[in-house]
Parts: structure tokens; C-alpha cells; sequence
């Protein structure tokens, strides 16, 4: 019989552990979850427009390879593109059959990848009528923003606790290493409403929080 054995291993984001407080553990609402959350997925998300009949869409730099014969759907109706050739992780132009409208700059389209849906600890997230939890940026309605996932969730992961995961409810933490920030990991920034959904009267369940930013000073 093999043995796993688990440590306990303070955060990245986290501060001080002895600031955090923690909640006693929400179930993840997989099926509210977009491919985009599984591990291997791809985000294509166009750079220029494209026009109807277009043989190569600009794309950012891709974070993986997507596999020729995929189709990529970007949103709106008729949006949606043939990969007519595999393209590689980095690549920024993708080769499809003729488009058969326009796609626009900035739309985006996901490759779902295989794995398992994954969601990183640092995530904010909110809970949902049910009692279970998602990633705050994927609210379906107008809930507030709970707190931050201590730990990584992974869907069917047999060794993770059926009774959920544990949500960061109030502490200090590095908000430029929180996976919702923005302008990169040196000074990024959480949405301000979700700062404010945090600290309403309304939210019970957050209890305070201190937002840092982390910096390497050694020289």
C-alpha cells in the first residue's frame, strides 16, 4: 500500500500565516466552470481583426499548442475558425480555412486541452446560492466576493478533501501575487471591487483584510 505525506506550506501571497483567517471549507462548483479553467487549455485571443475569408488570424502569443482540425469559437455567432495546420505555444499567427466572417480584434477563443478543470490558490472567489464556490470573475449573478482559494483545487483529484476547500476569509497578503491582479507580478493590483466586496457590512464572512506589495530588495 503506498503513503502519501502532506506539509503544511505557507503561500506565496500569504504574508504572515498568523494573520490569516480561514473558513471551514467550500465545495468548488465544477460544472459552473468554463474549459477554460482545465489544465491544458488554450486561450487564442485575436490581435487584429481578421476579415471574412482571412487565411491566418493574428493572435497573441500563444501559451500552448493547439492541434490542427480544431475548431475555435470566438464568441459571436458565425465567429469561429478551422485550424488548417497545428500551431505551436508562442506562435501569434494562426492558420485556418477561410473565415466566414469577421473576427474581431480582441475576441478570444479557448482550446479546452484535456486535463482536469484546475483553479490556483490566491483565486478570489464567491459562493453561490447553493453554498459552493467560483472564481469571483466568473459570477453568474451579483454575488460578492468571499475571499481567496488557500490551496489549489483540482476537479475529481482523489486526494483533496471531499468536504471542499478552505477560503482565505481575512489577513495580510501580496496582492501583486494574487492570480487576479493585474499589470504583471511586480505592482499589480485586485479589482477595486472586489477590494470593496470584501470590506461591505453586507459580506459577513470576510473579516478584514491587508493588501502588500512583494518585492525582492536583495541585491
Amino acid at each position: 500500500m503506498s503513503r502519501n505525506t502532506f506539509y503544511n506550506v505557507k503561500p506565496a501571497f500569504v504574508v504572515d500565516p498568523n494573520s490569516i483567517a480561514r473558513n471551514s471549507g467550500r465545495q468548488i462548483d465544477w460544472d459552473n466552470l468554463p474549459d477554460s479553467y482545465r489544465q491544458g487549455a488554450v486561450t487564442a485571443t485575436a490581435a487584429t481583426n481578421a476579415a471574412s475569408g482571412a487565411t491566418q488570424i493574428q493572435v497573441a502569443a500563444l501559451a500552448g499548442a493547439i492541434p490542427v482540425g480544431t475548431v475555435l469559437y470566438f464568441g459571436e455567432v458565425g465567429e469561429f475558425a478551422r485550424l488548417s495546420a497545428s500551431a505551436a505555444a508562442g506562435t501569434t499567427q494562426l492558420p485556418v480555412d477561410a473565415t466566414g466572417t469577421t473576427i474581431e480584434s480582441g475576441d478570444a477563443a479557448i482550446y479546452p486541452g484535456t486535463g482536469a478543470k484546475m483553479i490556483p490558490a490566491g483565486q478570489a472567489v464567491c459562493e453561490l446560492t447553493g453554498g459552493k464556490i467560483i472564481p469571483r470573475v466568473n459570477r453568474p449573478g451579483s454575488e460578492v466576493c468571499l475571499g481567496f482559494l488557500e490551496t489549489t483545487a483540482i476537479e475529481n483529484e482523489p486526494g483533496h478533501s471531499k468536504s471542499g476547500y478552505s477560503v482565505i476569509v481575512g489577513g495580510v497578503l501580496y496582492e501583486n501575487l494574487l492570480p487576479d491582479a493585474t499589470a504583471g507580478a511586480t505592482t499589480g493590483t485586485i479589482s477595486q471591487d472586489y477590494k470593496n466586496e470584501l470590506a461591505s457590512a453586507t459580506n459577513g464572512n470576510a473579516v478584514g483584510f491587508a493588501f502588500e506589495q512583494y518585492q525582492d530588495n536583495r541585491s
